[in-house]
């Protein structure tokens, strides 16, 4: 479906009453009607701060590197918004970004649609998946992620700083984290086999429940040597200053892997509240010994980011400083079993834990 072509739909809500609206692609210059979204949900506490940026996005959809679809009222008023990025960590696959509707119009199922129209909206374009990051505050997007096929995959804890004066504080009935802690979801798209995965023998059952899950063909195989073949590690790190928060993607795991990994964690680890989370590829053979040099280090497991391009990713977290706040996470039936999972690794290699600390260590 090309820019500007629309779908016109009506829909009821319980009460019987109609609505009557248009399912489009985003214009650039539409930017800040999609911002004007944005804020009436999350006033500026957004944690990508460029959704913000007029420019950045006009020039993002002018693009097509920002996928927007709007659900607009017949009178022209944008009613709802969802967003999805090309640009990302993960090339070839395709990241779920923002869903926004009015609070006028909720109780049509205009979220629903609105991630259901990606599809449509796609059509004919090969990418390996969908993703996308779900809070865990409130079940409302995972519960429309699970309706529409996504699959949990992992846990990303404690990456961005709430803002105590932020709407988000509305959505808990507990005190509010320090820091965002995001469920990995995963649709399943072009990509159905996942290749060869060195996965460490104590998360297999994990892994193989993920892959499972989604229907995709995988071999789960041992490293026939206990240190890595490569010599250099294809290693990279991304420092967020605001959040004190940093990405580590590790492609390749070299001999050099555990100096480079230690020299980042100098470097950083020091800071206020500091959380790390590391991408290692299970392609890799030398992903069992890189996922041991963590586990050294502080890290423990905490998931898949599968069907992610080219790579299948495990993850893991380190947070000097920081708990992750178990007592704030909501998940719905389909995350259960995974989160008690993480949840028990967790608490096996933490033995100081505060109930109740909201995410600080004591």
């Amino acid at each position: 479906m090309e820019t500007g072509e629309s779908v016109i739909l009506r829909v009821y809500n319980k009460k019987g009453a109609p609505l009557d609206f248009v399912i489009r692609q985003a214009r650039p210059d539409e930017a800040p009607k999609v911002i004007a979204l944005i804020t009436l949900q999350h006033g500026k506490n957004y944690p990508d701060h460029t959704v913000y940026d007029r420019d950045f996005m006009r020039d993002h959809i002018e693009k097509d590197l920002y996928r927007i679809i709007l659900a607009e009222h017949a009178d022209g008023t944008a009613m709802g918004v969802v967003g999805f990025k090309k640009e990302n960590p993960f090339p070839g696959s395709l990241v779920f970004s923002f869903l926004v509707v009015d609070p006028r119009f909720r109780g049509f199922g205009l979220g629903k649609l609105l991630l259901r129209s990606l599809l449509d909206f796609l059509s004919g374009e090969a990418y390996t998946c969908v993703w996308g990051y779900c809070i865990t505050i409130d079940t409302l997007s995972q519960a429309s992620h699970d309706e529409l096929g996504y699959r949990p995959a992992g846990l990303v804890p404690n990456c961005y700083f709430f803002d105590a004066n932020g709407k988000f504080g509305a959505y808990l009935d507990v005190p509010l984290p320090l820091k965002h802690s995001l469920l990995v979801m995963c649709l399943p798209c072009g990509k159905r086999d996942a290749g060869v995965l060195y996965a460490p023998s104590l998360y297999r059952e994990y892994i193989t429940e993920v892959y499972e899950s989604m229907q995709v063909m995988y071999r789960l195989r041992e490293p026939e040597i206990d240190t890595p073949e490569a010599g250099h590690s294809l290693f990279a790190a991304d420092q967020n200053e605001y959040h004190h928060y940093c990405e580590l993607m590790v492609q390749q795991a070299g001999i050099d892997f555990k100096e480079i990994l230690e020299k980042t964690l100098a470097q950083y680890a020091g800071l206020e509240n500091q959380t790390f989370n590391t991408f290692i590829s299970l392609n890799d053979p030398g992903a069992c010994f890189a996922s041991r040099v963590l586990e050294e280090q502080g890290f423990f497991f905490t998931g898949l980011q599968p069907l992610a391009g080219q790579y299948e990713y495990m993850l893991f977290h380190y947070s000097p400083g920081l708990l992750i706040p178990f007592d704030t996470i909501k998940v719905t039936p389909a995350f259960e079993r995974r989160l008690a999972y993480i949840k028990n690794l967790y608490y096996l290699r933490n033995s100081i834990y505060t109930e109740g600390s909201c995410g600080r260590a004591h």
